[in-house]
């Protein structure tokens, strides 16, 4: 079962114009990260979890064609890993995910393409 959860990055200044969104699809037990600049950079969504290093070898061999940054993107943490591992299936992974971007300062705006409506993370149907 494909689960896509889109969020945005949460902005305290508002002067700076629409705040920042990303998409993450988790496909049988696979996780992947996409966003308008990364997009550009790789064509299309890249896989986060298990890692990637076909991407991070990118990154590095572009002579600085690719901001550095996105090297970051794709280093796992040990406990990163060790959720991933211990993830039973898609939906226990997604919460997992939605768990982690809430708390470094994301919203969940959408799940499989419905909006998000309440602050407790309800799905309007």
């Amino acid at each position: 079962m494909v689960i896509k959860l889109e969020f945005e990055v949460v902005i305290k200044n508002k002067n700076i114009g629409k705040a920042p969104e990303f998409i993450i699809t988790i496909n049988n037990h696979e996780v992947f990260y996409e966003d308008v600049v990364q997009k550009r950079v790789f064509g299309g969504p890249v896989r986060y979890l298990p890692q990637n290093n076909e991407a991070i070898r990118k990154i590095l061999l572009s002579r600085n064609k690719i901001d550095p940054k996105f090297k970051e993107l794709f280093i796992v943490m040990p406990d990163e890993l060790k959720e991933f591992n211990e993830a039973k299936d898609d939906s226990e992974l997604s919460q997992i995910v939605i768990k982690d971007a809430v708390n470094k300062g994301c919203r969940l705006l959408k799940v499989n393409g419905k909006e998000i409506g309440k602050e407790d993370g309800s799905v309007v149907a």
